[in-house]
């Protein structure tokens, strides 16, 4: 077992605490988009950050043992936790500012603004299967097209052949029947040439 590194510090993140509002997190409940800052590495709610309105959908903010039994806590919004009651996040003299941002300039290729790669457009994006296949069978010679289509339906016409009685009696095709069809068929052009 390995020696505990004293000098790891954990955050409320360890103990399953997340965002500025330190709501427990729950993957299979959790209904919001999280965001990772790229300095601290903690976690934050879209609605935390002001990015979007809080979902009414959220449950309210947990309330500890003793203060659940003095005051009960109707709403999320009326908590101190709650989203609505936060500060924008990107205010002088926020966490954020102080603790994120420095960490942030020191690496300003982390917050600069990127090109966003576009692919060029793709002149057969709006073809068919079929007009890009005789697309295709036009660079060819001629007589190799036509060579190259009687190869196909005579190979599709075989397949065919060799399916018809998993159909007739209602036997799955396995993966093992398919390979036992194209291994004969090579089998049988190897010997003919």
């Amino acid at each position: 077992m390995e020696e505990e590194n004293p000098d790891n510090l954990y955050s409320q993140n360890f103990k399953g605490l997340f965002c500025r509002c330190l709501r427990p997190y729950d993957a299979s409940t959790e209904r919001e988009t999280m965001i990772q800052c790229l300095a601290c590495e903690d976690w934050y709610h879209e609605s935390c950050l002001n990015l979007r309105e809080r979902p009414c959908s959220r449950e309210p903010t947990p309330v500890s043992a003793p203060a659940a039994e003095s005051a009960p806590v109707e709403d999320d919004a009326a908590s101190e936790a709650s989203s609505s009651g936060l500060p924008p996040p990107l205010i002088p003299g926020s966490s954020y500012e102080s603790m994120c941002l420095p960490s942030l300039e020191a690496h300003p290729y982390l917050i600069e603004e990127e090109e966003t790669y576009e692919p060029p457009e793709d002149p057969d994006s709006g073809l068919s299967l079929e007009e890009l296949g005789l697309r295709a069978l036009q660079r060819y010679p001629r007589d190799r097209a036509i060579d190259g289509i009687r190869a196909f339906n005579e190979m599709r016409d075989e397949l065919m052949n060799h399916l018809r009685p998993f159909a007739q009696e209602g036997k799955e095709v396995t993966e093992a029947d398919i390979r036992g069809f194209f291994e004969a068929r090579m089998t049988a052009a190897h010997a003919g040439s």
